[in-house]
């Protein structure tokens, strides 16, 4: 395994990420912004989301619109152990969960040559992080085997490159994605 990368995506005690797709034309990539029952126009647009009656069996009518989610306004600053990118929320209306973070760090902790950590959370709320021993290094690594790229164009999201042939082995775009103060801690682990 030494030529893989690994990367541990630990999301801060207590937050969830829901990744929620752009709304375009494309009605597989809508996310419904209004699960529950009783969904009509006032109710979707009280959420800050967008409402549009659709003919397509299945379509939701209550949407996340675009733009939604957080950005980048600043990274790499300096860790110990890597660097921190700073998030901002785009948008403060009432969302789907409600009490969303309006900032979240972004922390990329080079472990060693094959292990990365990224690690988002609320950086104004000191959270119970669950005592799960990940024996941190001391120092980061100085030779990795993979690279992190932060993207905010056209929209925010984290892509881990593997060095020696330049294949992305983690990408993910984070564009519409909400840090609740409501659903436990989840665990992404990549190979």
């Amino acid at each position: 395994m030494a030529n893989k990368v690994v990367a541990s995506l630990l999301i801060a005690t207590l937050i969830h990420i829901v990744c929620v797709a752009a709304s375009n034309n494309d009605n597989s990539t809508l996310i419904d912004c209004y699960p529950d029952k009783g969904a009509n126009a006032n109710s979707c647009r009280c959420r800050g989301c967008t409402w549009a009656e659709t003919d397509v069996p299945g379509a939701p009518y209550c949407t996340f619109p675009s733009g939604y989610g957080y950005e980048v306004i600043a990274t790499n600053i300096p860790t110990d152990l890597g660097f921190i990118a700073v998030l901002r929320h785009k948008n403060q209306q009432p969302t789907l969960f409600g009490n969303d973070a309006k900032y979240v760090y972004l922390s990329v902790e080079y472990w060693n040559e094959n292990i990365l950590r990224l690690k988002l959370y609320n950086p104004h709320d000191d959270r119970y992080q669950v005592p799960i021993p990940l024996n941190n290094p001391s120092s980061k690594a100085l030779n990795p085997n993979y690279h992190v790229n932060i993207t905010d164009s056209p929209q925010f999201g984290i892509v881990v490159t593997r060095t020696s042939t330049n294949i992305a082995r983690f990408s993910r775009s984070l564009s519409f994605f909400l840090l609740p103060d409501t659903l436990p801690e989840t665990f992404h682990t990549i190979c």
